[in-house]
């Protein structure tokens, strides 16, 4: 991961949308590349126990509103 944003960063990219499975996704928060994140849910929605999510470690919640029924979670990570 470290290397992909280095390169990035090279080439004047300095925002990244990642949006992608729990392992991707977990990925970024382990090593701690991420300044944002929305968690997005239909809560009426049921189709059994569903897949494991990413973990936040050492988050904040900043929002939390009601979109088309869907409930938007914003959190930033803690500062150390």
């Amino acid at each position: 991961v470290d290397q992909i944003l280095n390169g990035l960063n090279r080439i004047g990219i300095q925002s990244l949308l990642v949006e992608g499975g729990t392992q991707l996704l977990q990925s970024c928060i382990d090593v701690g590349v991420w300044d944002e994140a929305k968690i997005i849910c239909n809560e009426g929605l049921e189709i059994g126990s569903g897949l494991p999510a990413p973990v936040l470690k050492r988050a904040s919640l900043q929002k939390k509103e009601t979109v088309f029924g869907d409930a938007i979670r914003y959190y930033k990570p803690l500062q150390t």
